[in-house]
């Protein structure tokens, strides 16, 4: 399944997530998306896509297939998204935050639902 762009923005970071899938984080501006279990990409396509201005409904990536430790890849695919608020952003404060137990996620991840409603695609 392809993954599409929410909203005109700039690619801030690619890099390895969960069960050897990627993820993709966006600058939109008024927000900050991390799209994450997406198809590994390689590192060389991570570097030429950070700094990439993308527009509203292009193709990023493909939904990846997590991959258990074991070998075994799980059953489903999905789209791991997480929304922020950019007013926090620094290259000393990012998404993910190791000292933030139980998920690790920065104290301004926001309900994206609003967002997801007005970017239905024709």
């Amino acid at each position: 399944f392809p993954v599409t762009i929410l909203a005109d923005g700039v690619i801030m970071r690619c890099s390895d997530f969960y069960w050897k899938t990627d993820a993709i984080e966006v600058d939109h501006g008024g927000f900050i998306v991390r799209y994450g279990e997406v198809a590994p990409i390689g590192q060389e396509a991570r570097d030429m896509l950070v700094g990439k201005k993308v527009k509203r409904g292009e193709v990023i990536a493909k939904v990846g297939q997590l991959i258990q430790n074991s070998g075994k890849p799980y059953e489903r695919t999905m789209l791991h998204l997480e929304m922020y608020q950019t007013a926090l952003h620094t290259q000393k404060n990012p998404l993910t935050q190791h000292n933030n137990s139980p998920y690790e996620r920065r104290e301004d991840l926001i309900d994206p639902t609003e967002t997801l409603d007005n970017c239905i695609f024709e």
